[in-house]
């Protein structure tokens, strides 16, 4: 996989080292903090030494946490525990003491590096479950919606029936005072079912009463 490592600092040593250590790995360099600031280019991890011409380097450990929070970051030339308890408030990740050793180096670097890749792809991983989830839960609702209307389509398609049936019960010579009031009635719930259907989904409501 193709990886890229911003060192930020003024060590020409450790950077010679860097290369030698990780040939497959595209080395990157700012001298100072202001410098590393203006790369617009995100990268797999950083190395910074702790103290910069411009600064020390937990304020820009401290501006990459602000945009990444899970990218390994190294410090170098920490030579005091305030010093690395200032760098682990600002984000550090881990430190590299001198003398350097390239075997250490790479181990400890890719390392790092395949970590962060992993916890990459199982934060992406959990996005897509969460997707997933959300998506079946409206599908479920999305059926529930759909088994709702079909049975309010049926009552209303009841009622319709027993109207037919009221006019020919009528058309027989049926009471006129039965007629009316069962129309009346019937009538009155196919209009009901037929308006339930037509209303949205979030403000429809089941109509009450008995067939």
């Amino acid at each position: 996989m193709y990886r890229e490592i911003l060192y930020v600092g003024q060590d020409s040593d450790l950077f010679t080292l860097l290369r030698q250590a990780l040939p497959e790995v595209q080395l990157a360099f700012a001298t100072n903090g202001t410098k590393a600031q203006l790369r617009s280019k995100v990268f797999h991890a950083y190395i910074i030494d702790y103290a910069l011409s411009d600064g020390q380097g937990s304020d820009v450990c401290w501006r990459l946490r602000k945009t990444d929070p899970a990218v390994p970051i190294l410090f170098s030339g920490v030579s005091s525990d305030a010093e690395r308890e200032s760098a682990l408030n600002a984000g550090a990740t881990a430190f590299l003491q001198h003398p350097f050793h390239a075997p250490t180096l790479r181990h400890t670097l890719c390392l790092l590096l395949d970590l962060a890749e992993l916890q990459s792809k199982q934060a992406h991983i959990e996005t897509l479950r969460a997707i997933d989830d959300e998506l079946r839960e409206r599908a479920a609702e999305a059926m529930a919606r759909t088994e709702r209307a079909k049975s309010i389509a049926l009552q209303a398609i009841e009622q319709a029936a027993r109207l037919k049936g009221l006019a020919r019960y009528m058309a027989r010579g049926g009471s006129r005072a039965y007629f009316e009031a069962e129309w009346a009635s019937s009538f009155s719930r196919a209009c009901e079912y037929y308006e339930s259907i037509l209303q949205p989904t979030n403000s429809r409501q089941d109509p009450g009463g008995s067939k």
